[in-house]
């Protein structure tokens, strides 16, 4: 391994989410060096394609295990706090939905030069819809996707401890489980070209 590779490779650190993944710092390699634990603040947006609406998460930490001297592979668990939003129809307010993301399998992915991919597989789970002015809920608690999600973000690191943003598209699967509301959330959510974006900041030695 030459110095200007062994300086790459031990300025960078990654990991993902999502979402999420990677960044970096410098230090000596080793054959036997074990993967190194990183962590990052992460704030997660989506845009659901066919309600044309953006759903943003409360910021969160992801430590995450990078290799950095060896394949440059990464791992970790993304866990994001429920979210909250208003569904509308154009500017009409209809009803406050409140959603968890909850994964499946932890977050894989891998750091290529200055590259990062991150893999992920999640169930969205939609707690509540309540209409506006109503305290009821109309799909019960167990409203989840039928099948995992499965998304892939992708972005490329621009220096050391610099902020980064990872992006990608992803399809919603059907859902189930929501009573007399699982027709009509089948008609208006489940389809492809759904968006991710998740921003990663502080990035920290450790978590």
């Amino acid at each position: 391994m030459t110095s200007r590779t062994t300086l790459r490779r031990s300025s960078l650190a990654v990991a993902a989410a999502g979402a999420a993944t990677a960044l970096t710092f410098a230090a000596a390699p080793s054959a036997s060096a074990a993967p190194i634990g990183v962590g990052w603040d992460v704030n997660v947006t989506t845009t659901v394609k066919k309600l044309n609406q953006q759903i943003t998460f409360p910021q969160t930490r992801f430590p995450a295990q990078v290799d950095i001297f060896g394949d440059g592979s990464i791992s970790g668990n993304l866990q994001l706090p429920d979210a909250t939003s208003t569904l509308k129809v154009g500017s009409l307010p209809l009803a406050k939905v409140t959603l968890a993301v909850v994964p499946t399998k932890p977050v894989s992915g891998k750091l290529t030069g200055l590259d990062v991919v991150a893999n992920q597989e999640f169930n969205i789970h939609i707690k509540k819809i309540e209409p506006l002015g109503l305290p009821i809920n109309l799909v019960g608690n167990n409203c989840k996707t039928a099948t995992p999600v499965k998304s892939q973000l992708t972005g490329t690191l621009t220096g050391l401890l610099d902020p980064y943003t990872l992006k990608g598209e992803y399809t919603i699967p059907k859902f189930s489980n929501c009573g007399l509301s699982t027709w009509l959330i089948n008609l208006v959510i489940p389809g492809t070209g759904n968006t991710m974006s998740a921003d990663f900041t502080n990035f920290k030695i450790g978590s």
